[in-house]
């Protein structure tokens, strides 16, 4: 059952907000969590999590790709776009190239003040 105990014993999904604030409070800016078997390494600081997606190099695996509720939805429905964002390799770079400019300034303005409320 892994880390599931502790998770309810700090709220639970009814309070998920407070069960990560308090998991971050507790062992920093990343931590694990194991749920019935289903692990996850949690990155609360954007800036790690930006060096770990450049490590990954042009074509990352992205968390979109494991949710089949959506990419089923996607297939079933012929949602092109949402495919792409949905995936990995060359059109999805296609397809995140052309938010970079808005992401990238984001980056410099938004992302470090929220790094500075963790």
């Amino acid at each position: 059952i892994g880390t599931l105990p502790d998770f309810l014993s700090r709220g639970g999904v009814d309070k998920f907000a407070e069960v990560h604030e308090s998991m971050y409070r507790e062992f920093g800016p990343v931590y694990g969590m194991s749920i019935l078997g289903d692990d996850e390494i949690v990155v609360c600081d954007p800036v790690v999590f930006g060096s770990i997606l450049r490590q990954e190099g042009k074509f990352p695996i992205g968390a979109a790709e494991g949710v089949s509720t959506f990419t089923d939805y996607y297939k079933e429905n012929n949602l092109t776009m949402a495919m792409r964002g949905a995936s990995n390799g060359p059109e999805w770079w296609e397809w995140r190239d052309s938010l970079n400019a808005d992401m990238f300034a984001a980056w410099d303005t938004y992302m470090p003040a929220i790094a500075e409320t963790c």
